[in-house]
């Protein structure tokens, strides 16, 4: 997540790249993708997140707005959200999220084999695709412009509480603290 670092209006919080754990597998912070086979039943699935913060300016707002974009690669397994706990402590701060829709506002859930199968794709094919969104995200400022653009590049489809993309809160005023 280190690409955040080159956008001078946005910084990361905390992320976590998502963990499955399973019969001979309880390593929390193991990598390892999950085996080909038919003898794992469920799978606990501990969800894969990046939480930032953005600054309230065109060069934010232009990102923000490339972002809400990135569930579309699989509605149904990423959301982008802001938690209202960390909200209240934390103005402009949003999450990106991979995990099942009916279990968005969880941290860790019981999956199918199936299942998870399906999310940890959607979770590799999420990182290669922020990562790809990341390296092309650097604002267009034209000379005397008052607003930026951020090119989009979309190469394929905690306690977090999130909220209809609709009801995001905005922005605020001022400088992420």
């Amino acid at each position: 997540m280190g690409l955040f670092n080159r956008l001078p209006y946005c910084f990361t919080l905390q992320s976590c790249y998502g963990h499955f754990l399973y019969e001979n597998q309880k390593d929390p912070y193991n990598v390892d993708p999950l085996p080909a086979t038919d003898l794992i039943v469920t799978v606990e699935y501990r969800i894969a997140y990046v939480a930032f913060c953005v600054e309230n300016n065109d060069a934010g707002r232009a990102l923000l707005d490339a972002m809400r974009r990135i569930p579309a690669i699989d509605p149904e397994n990423i959301q982008l959200c802001s938690a209202e706990w960390f909200w209240e402590r934390q103005v402009n701060f949003y999450a990106l999220q991979v995990e099942p829709w009916r279990f968005r506002d969880k941290d860790m859930v019981v999956l199918s084999f199936e299942e998870a199968r399906k999310v940890e794709q959607t979770r590799n094919s999420f990182y290669i695709s922020l990562k790809s969104f990341l390296k092309n995200s650097t604002p267009i400022f034209r000379q005397g412009a008052t607003s930026c653009s951020v090119p989009f590049h979309l190469t394929c489809s905690t306690d977090l509480m999130p909220l209809p993309l609709n009801s995001l809160p905005p922005v605020t005023d001022g400088r992420c603290r």
